[in-house]
């Protein structure tokens, strides 16, 4: 009786590890797709995605429209874009990052060749545009990245003390108020680009005295600018920018140099300086533009003898064509050609940013995770549960043909 009530254990649980199998291979299981184009706003022409949400399930970024805005949000649940809409009085929108939980986006709202611009923050909840202010006198500001919580934006301000020219600050919003990150000693410019997940830590770009352009981190601890320095070889002219932090404000990543001579960096914490994350195959330059919390995945732009093309690099691949990276996973990319990857989930299990598909320029969100086929798992738990229930069908014949077996004490 307890051989054939284990047994019938066994056969239930045999049964539902058959019907998780079926249920791989059923019609209209949910699946995350390998690659999404996010597609287009009505009356619009063309999409790029610009920030992710930790999971990629949401996605933001900016596309023309036939009607005010601009500024969208992607989730993977709808797969349709939200026009964000704009600031009172403005008429166009550029959504720039999102929050972890993909509820914050933040952006800049204006009006085209009015010489103005306001940051905003959006949240799912209100549905509508915060105004997050300027330094005062200044009339243009511009919100690039979010915390991990959305409750710090950083971005830049134009600065009035120099009114004849366009002079930016890189500053920093909290609670309501606006900070001035400040800039090098005798710079003129400053702007943030990146911001850690506690929003403690920014990245960006200033110029210094001598008037070269450079790489900065900024902390609360510090409350000063630190120059990144340059790749291996750089000198006191080399230009250098910073364009994202992973979630811990360890790991920095941007590039070296001007037009074909740009090269992507990983600058880390623990060493103090810059990596050269190399060129793809017949290779002009690359860009990096965004990085994972953990560091390790980081993407860009790249251009090879081909044209643009969107990169990945990982310590362990090196830097790969999303082009060509993709299709050995199993993407199908027919009719694409990726040609920028501007952001990464915080997980490093998604990417997003634009390319051509049928040659419309188009917001792709593309999974770079290897998944397992439904048809390899279907098997798997077939096999698990074909197992099990051969091995009790085998007791149970013994057990009718010698009797149960008595274990000596």
């Amino acid at each position: 009786m307890m051989l054939r009530s284990i047994c019938l254990r066994v056969t239930a649980v045999c049964v539902a590890l058959l019907v998780m199998a079926t249920g791989c291979l059923l019609p209209g299981t949910a699946r995350a797709a390998p690659i999404t184009n996010v597609g287009l706003l009505p009356g619009g022409e063309s999409t790029e995605v610009r920030g992710l949400s930790g999971d990629g399930s949401v996605a933001v970024g900016s596309g023309d429209s036939s009607s005010v805005g601009g500024a969208f949000r992607w989730t993977a649940t709808s797969g349709t874009l939200q026009n964000l809409g704009v600031l009172p009085g403005d008429l166009v929108s550029h959504a720039t990052a999102v929050s972890n939980d993909g509820s914050v986006v933040v952006g800049r709202s204006f009006v085209i060749g009015s010489g103005t611009s306001s940051a905003y923050r959006w949240t799912a909840t209100s549905g509508t545009m915060e105004n997050l202010g300027s330094i005062p006198g200044s009339t243009w500001s511009e919100a690039r990245a979010v915390s991990s919580n959305g409750s710090t934006v950083v971005g830049m301000n134009y600065d009035p003390e120099f009114s004849e020219f366009i002079r930016e600050m890189a500053v920093r919003w909290t609670s309501g108020t606006v900070q001035s990150l400040g800039r090098f000693p005798g710079g003129t410019r400053s702007w943030a680009e990146g911001v850690s997940a506690d929003g403690s830590v920014v990245v960006g770009a200033a110029n210094n005295a001598a008037g070269t352009v450079r790489a900065f981190r900024w902390t609360d601890a510090s409350g000063t600018l630190q120059d990144l320095g340059t790749l291996p070889g750089g000198s006191g002219t080399t230009q250098t920018l910073a364009f994202g932090v992973n979630g811990d404000g360890s790991v920095v990543v941007g590039a070296q140099g001007i037009g074909a001579e740009m090269r992507a960096f990983r600058w880390t914490l623990a060493s103090g300086t810059m990596e050269d994350l190399g060129l793809l195959p017949d290779g002009i330059y690359t860009r990096a533009f965004a990085v994972s919390a953990d560091g390790a995945t980081i993407v860009g732009e790249a251009e090879d003898v081909n044209g643009m093309r969107a990169f990945l690099w990982t310590p362990t691949l090196g830097i790969k064509d999303l082009n060509t990276y993709l299709p050995s996973l199993g993407v199908d990319l027919t009719d694409w050609v990726l040609e920028s990857a501007y952001t990464v989930s915080a997980d490093g299990t998604t990417v997003g940013g634009y390319g051509y598909y049928q040659d419309v320029y188009s917001g792709f969100v593309a999974n770079i995770t290897p998944v397992p086929e439904p048809s390899t798992v279907a098997m798997a738990l077939a096999a698990i549960a074909c197992g099990g229930w051969s091995i009790c069908r085998r007791r149970r014949k013994r057990a009718r043909e010698h009797g149960p077996v008595v274990r000596s004490a």
